[in-house]
């Protein structure tokens, strides 16, 4: 009966009832890995790259710095060591593919960039295949060693190189059927590249070991106050290599509104951390107060050292209070040493202040001997402190 045949074929779903034929399924569609072609199955995947950063942090004389070192912070947390370099010089990194790296076939290209809009043009991105050559004084890579699917790779960095927080990127690319396509790897964390003073290419480059000790590597030293005739020093902690001192140096130049282009001439550099170091204008770290009242803050007096002021302005990003010339002094030479500015503070006693430009410190007076406040605009101080900073 027909209604039995209708109950059978709705019982057996894959028969019809016109002729009794099977009905085929259309091919379910191929993955995502099925539809790769025979090319993009062999691209050269990165699974992970090593800065190498204590190796490298020794040979640029850097493994001072606090975030290059394996350390276990107060909450038990161990941060990831970073790679803080000195331009000039390579640097090596191991790469590890998912595969061994083959010369002939697979071709690859590093790339850093930093800044907010990266451009070739400004010299803030930097993209470059991987070459024997080595080319001086211009960025470069090439391949050192393999060891399974690890590839060795030295970085070559121009003396003048921005100084900068870089990111990194590594790319692998092929061709299929006529078009490129490419695999990229980012790294997590920047590269810090910095001034260079034990490099003769490098306009800040000193060529006595002992001064490059003393104006780059040594985080303490003294503040010389008092007057001609009793001079005291006050010693301070510069403190440029404490965890923070980096990321907050590198942030102060990007609030003081110099160009990304412009990081790699140190008279620039120079300038800046002379603005960013007063509050005037620009919001920077230390708000001088010359009144004797300091309520509201520290006195000038109190401070002993730089890493106080700076961990105060880099957890606040607020203006300290209170500084005076040597505290100012003490600030700028954490911040150029930071960077890798060879730079001292300077005392000067019975400092002349010349407000005019006469090149005299010039006093008016009445014909009866009483001073004319308003045009005595010069002054003799006991004492006064600044910095000096080494570059050509």
């Amino acid at each position: 009966p027909t209604h039995n045949r209708q109950a059978y074929f709705a019982a057996h779903p894959g028969r019809s009832n016109l002729g009794a034929r099977a009905v085929e399924e259309p091919p379910a569609p191929p993955t995502a890995e099925e539809a790769k072609t025979e090319e993009e199955k062999n691209l050269l995947r990165v699974c992970c790259v090593d800065f190498n950063v204590q190796e490298n942090a020794i040979s640029h004389k850097t493994n001072l710095y606090e975030i290059t070192e394996d350390r276990v912070l107060e909450d038990g947390s161990k941060p990831t060591p970073q790679l803080v370099v000195r331009r000039g010089q390579y640097f090596d990194i191991t790469v590890t593919f998912d595969r061994p790296f083959d010369k002939q076939k697979d071709d690859i290209r590093l790339v850093f960039d930093c800044g907010p809009i990266p451009s070739e043009s400004k010299g803030t991105r930097v993209s470059m295949l991987m070459s024997d050559a080595d080319l001086p004084r211009q960025w470069g890579a090439k391949a050192l060693s393999t060891d399974g699917n690890n590839l060795k790779v030295r970085v070559f960095t121009p003396a003048d190189c921005l100084v900068a927080k870089w990111n990194f990127k590594f790319d692998t690319v092929i061709q299929v059927e006529g078009k490129s396509k490419m695999y990229r790897y980012q790294h997590t964390h920047p590269i810090y590249i910095l001034f260079n003073p034990f490099c003769p290419d490098d306009t800040v480059y000193m060529d006595d070991e002992a001064s490059l000790n003393e104006y780059v590597l040594s985080d303490h030293g003294y503040v010389y106050r008092g007057t001609s005739k009793q001079i005291s020093a006050k010693p301070w902690n510069f403190g440029q290599f404490e965890d923070f001192m980096l990321d907050c140096c590198m942030h102060l130049l990007d609030t003081s509104g110099l160009s990304f282009h412009a990081r790699g001439d140190p008279i620039s550099i120079c300038r800046k951390i002379s603005a960013m170091a007063n509050s005037e204008d620009d919001s920077g770290v230390l708000t001088g107060n010359w009144s004797g009242d300091y309520a509201g803050g520290t006195s000038p007096l109190k401070w002993v050292g730089s890493v106080a002021i700076m961990e105060q302005y880099w957890k606040t990003l607020r203006p300290v209070s209170f500084g005076q010339c040597w505290v100012f002094s003490g600030v700028v030479t954490t911040i150029g040493r930071c960077l890798g500015l060879p730079c001292r503070s300077v005392t000067n006693f019975a400092s002349a202040h010349d407000s005019d430009g006469s090149i005299t410190i010039d006093s008016h007076w009445t014909t009866d001997g009483k001073p004319l406040e308003e045009y005595n605009t010069d002054s003799v101080w006991n004492f006064h402190v600044w910095n000096e900073a080494w570059m050509a």
